[in-house]
């Protein structure tokens, strides 16, 4: 398991374009391969910010990736935008480990 935190500072969208956009990158990616799907879409409230909340599952095994969850927390702060993630393998994802990784997720905050 692993949590992270990405942002960029060329946000200029609101939050509508944000989901639109979300919604067509993940839409994409669900056709592209039977062996990727969305488990949850949703707009949610995190770290005190409208955030949109988006689980996926990707079950493809290769040289470079092996089955594993990921989710993603996209948040409009300002003039950032930042992706709060936690990614889990498949093989690992047992309900406690998954709790865990939602729990760190959850805890997160901005200090400013």
């Amino acid at each position: 398991m692993s949590v992270g935190v990405i942002y960029s500072e060329e946000s200029s969208f609101t939050v509508g374009e944000l989901s639109s956009g979300i919604d067509e990158y993940y839409r994409v990616k669900a056709a592209q391969s039977s062996k990727y799907r969305i488990v949850e879409n949703t707009t949610v409230q995190f770290a005190g910010y409208t955030a949109r909340k988006v689980v996926i599952e990707d079950t493809t095994v290769g040289k470079d990736s092996s089955p594993h969850r990921v989710t993603n927390y996209y948040v409009l702060k300002g003039d950032k935008l930042y992706n709060v993630w936690g990614y889990c393998a498949l093989a690992n994802a047992s309900d406690f480990n998954v709790n865990i990784m939602e729990k760190a997720l959850s805890s997160f905050e901005f200090t400013r």
